[in-house]
């Protein structure tokens, strides 16, 4: 199974949305992928409440979709996320990109 990471600031909206949209789509197309998202700076969610926005779930559910591992809440990515993804996606490359340069230089 090939693994995708999905990047954001907090893990809370835009990558959990899209690992879960992901993950729905690679089902349907029997494909052998699986996502996974992190934070790049959790520090910066504070304030964000509970484990997922409630706008990723209600999106998710617009499309049909419903929402798994909304108890886990949001986690900051590590070094080992990069070694064990075959394909990383960080989802604004303005915001994200001095991120990583800054926590993951290598």
């Amino acid at each position: 199974m090939k693994k995708i990471l999905f990047l954001c600031t907090g893990n809370y909206y835009r990558s959990r949305f899209a690992e879960q949209l992901f993950n729905h789509l690679a089902i349907q197309q029997k494909l052998d992928w699986e996502a996974d998202s992190r934070a790049l700076a959790l520090e910066k969610g504070t304030k964000n409440v509970g484990a997922i926005s409630w706008y990723a779930v209600t999106e998710l559910l617009v499309r049909g979709i419903t929402s798994q591992g909304n108890d886990r809440y949001p986690q900051q990515a590590a070094q080992e996320d990069f070694q064990t993804a075959n394909l990383i996606v960080a989802l604004d490359e303005t915001e994200h990109l001095p991120l990583l340069k800054e926590r993951f230089p290598q």
